[in-house]
């Protein structure tokens, strides 16, 4: 029984020690990302849609836009939702912006005929984002975008059918290195809980190392709590074998 309880608090004491220096580790990288991590604007192309769906030129047809026959031309008019958000832990003040430098969505191979705000969590944005759409560009005034805040465009794009356009956000800020980076249709999105216990290797550095730490102390919990099962159940079956038996009675 005393073997049992030294190797109980061995184990014990280790997994204490464990836990305390995946605790520590985990606490750096959660400081890390809390006081340290750069500001970052996220970005995704909500919405697709061809205003006129037509596949195959029709005798006789006319489709006029602005006095033009877009479909004679070969052309195409789409509406895009694009949604921009501070995703970081910062906030984006208006400092933050190149002060020289225009900041909002460009459109290659094609043309921006009109754009308007349609959706913000902040009257702070609705009320001083100001879009103004030239050519192929839409710049927004330099606003504070607080962390969390995001807002929606919905804008109307004339393009060669043969050409799709390609969209970018534009801008230089502080503690983003790219000053344009490219818009990419909406993906599917994941809790974070998801993400931390779905595959090995899956996620960004800091869920990975997230999850090995998990991973790791669960094992070794996992193990010590079995060997501790098996030691009570081997100290259980020495004790029975080493008790006296009782004396037999004699028989009559």
């Amino acid at each position: 029984m005393k073997a049992v309880w030294n190797f109980t608090k061995f184990c014990g004491s280790w997994i204490w020690k464990i836990v305390g220096a995946a605790a520590v580790v985990i606490g750096i990288i959660a400081a890390y990302f809390q006081f340290f991590s750069a500001p970052s604007v996220y970005s995704e192309i909500q919405s697709e849609v061809n205003v006129l769906d037509v596949r195959q030129s029709v005798a006789d047809l006319q489709v006029l836009f602005r006095g033009n026959n877009i479909q004679e031309q070969n052309q195409n008019l789409k509406v895009y939702r694009i949604r921009l958000e501070n995703d970081g832990r910062t906030d984006i003040r208006q400092n933050d912006f190149d002060q020289s430098d225009d900041w909002g969505i460009r459109v290659q191979s094609g043309n921006i005929i009109e754009a308007r705000l349609t959706d913000t969590n902040s009257n702070y944005i609705r009320q001083n984002l100001n879009i103004r759409v030239e050519n192929s560009l839409i710049r927004f005034d330099k606003v504070i975008f607080d962390k969390k805040d995001s807002f929606v465009i919905e804008m109307l794009v004339l393009h060669d059918k043969n050409k799709p356009p390609t969209l970018y956000r534009f801008g230089k800020i502080a503690g983003i290195q790219d000053d344009e980076s490219r818009i990419f249709h909406a993906e599917v999105s994941e809790s974070f809980f998801k993400a931390l216990f779905y595959g090995a290797l899956y996620g960004s550095w800091y869920l990975i190392t997230l999850r090995f730490f998990i991973y790791f102390i669960a094992s070794v919990a996992l193990f010590i709590t079995l060997m501790l099962v098996i030691m009570q159940i081997h100290q259980k079956r020495t004790e029975s074998r080493q008790r006296p038996q009782p004396p037999q009675q004699p028989s009559h």
